[in-house]
């Protein structure tokens, strides 16, 4: 118990007070004022992403960049698949294009964000079977199962674990946030 008070630099106006006694505290759990925030989703389900399937190496990494023009790739609904197994979660099966082509997709999925917004955080949210490559902007911002030097028909490492295809894994990329 005791008063708590939150004062501006002035010494005397107080923001916020926890009195006449602030609450009974507990071991290891913080204690604090609720911080105001909003979650904007960037990336929804069901919007569009241009898909092509490498049959060489010729683009290199240059399909990766802002200003790359996709306009000839495949166009479709996130999220983008293969196979039956999981066909409630595909809305854009590309299986038949990558038959006999190659275990590699190239995804591009654009959004933009309020650049003057106060952004705190960037999460990627991703349900996967095999591996994955995320770029942002050209930069890689995540990967899992993927080999330590890609390439235009590389396929994944290893597979994500049965029992979590189906469930969103949430990593935290906000160290990209410029």
């Amino acid at each position: 118990g005791g008063y708590l008070a939150l004062v501006k630099p002035d010494g005397q106006t107080v923001v916020h007070e926890y009195g006449p006694t602030y609450p009974l505290q507990t071991a290891n759990i913080s204690y604090g004022l609720p911080m105001d925030s909003t979650s904007v989703e960037l990336v929804s389900p069901g919007d569009t992403a241009r898909v092509l399937i490498p049959s060489d190496d010729t683009l290199d990494h240059t399909w990766r960049h802002v200003d790359y023009n996709d306009s000839a790739w495949v166009s479709g609904s996130t999220g983008v698949g293969f196979g039956s197994l999981y066909s409630d979660l595909t809305s854009f099966n590309i299986k038949s294009a990558m038959d006999g082509v190659n275990d590699a997709a190239y995804i591009r999925i654009p959004f933009t964000g309020d650049a003057s917004a106060s952004w705190y955080s960037l999460r990627l949210k991703m349900k996967y079977a095999d591996g994955f490559i995320a770029y942002l902007n050209g930069f890689e911002i995540a990967r899992r199962n993927a080999p330590p030097i890609p390439q235009w028909n590389s396929s994944a490492s290893s597979l994500h674990p049965y029992t979590q295809v189906t469930i969103y894994e949430d990593i935290d990329v906000s160290q990209y946030l410029h």
